[in-house]
Parts: structure tokens; sequence; C-alpha cells
């Protein structure tokens, strides 16, 4: 069985932006995430997109995962993570400028 979500509506990131703990995803049961990222525009060089995961719904908690998506192309990339912790979000990195990005989401229980 497959379940999709959007993590993040199209928004514009700049510096180093972490999406609020609020809007983490629990994914619960799921085994593998296939995560999609559309950048409709590059970004500066050296801007990424990291995916995080913890156990708990606590700010310290949260670590990056690879692989990275890489904000300074446009497009969409496409990332399979598997394993993860019971909560998911999104952290970005860039280096100059801004960053439009949405992340949407399949995730399946095998």
């Amino acid at each position: 069985m497959a379940d999709y979500f959007r993590l993040q509506d199209l928004t514009s990131a700049s510096a180093d932006t972490t999406q609020d703990l609020d809007d983490a995803v629990e994914i619960g049961a799921y085994k593998t995430l296939t995560v999609q990222v559309r950048k409709p525009a590059a970004a500066s060089a050296e801007s990424y997109l990291f995916l995080q995961t913890a156990a708990v719904m606590e700010e310290a908690a949260f670590e990056d995962v690879t692989p990275v998506f890489d904000l300074a192309t446009a497009g969409n990339e496409r990332h399979s993570f598997v394993s993860l912790n019971r909560y998911v979000r999104w952290r970005a990195d860039i280096a100059g400028g801004t960053s439009k990005f949405l992340i949407d989401v399949i995730a399946r229980e095998d």
C-alpha cells in the first residue's frame, strides 16, 4: 500500500531555513519514502535541501539524512529513503539569495 502527501507547498526560503516543528509529518509504519522536490528555478551554487528525521517530536532530535537535494539546479529531483524514524521534515541551506521549491512524498509500507 502507498500513500501520497505534500511535505511542503511551494515556498521561498533563504539562508538556513528549517520547516517548523509543528509542520513535521508523522510517517508511522511506512518503511520507504520516495521524495520528489520540484524546483522552478535554480538557486545560487552550494544550496541544498536536506530531509530530516527524528524518533520524537523535539527540535534537538531531528538529524539530516542522505542523499541531499541540490537546489542549484532547476527541475525535478527524486530520492528514496528507507527505515527513517517516526517524523520527517526539511531543512534548506542556501548560500545566497532565495530558492523556491515544493516537496511531494509517496510513502510505502514495504
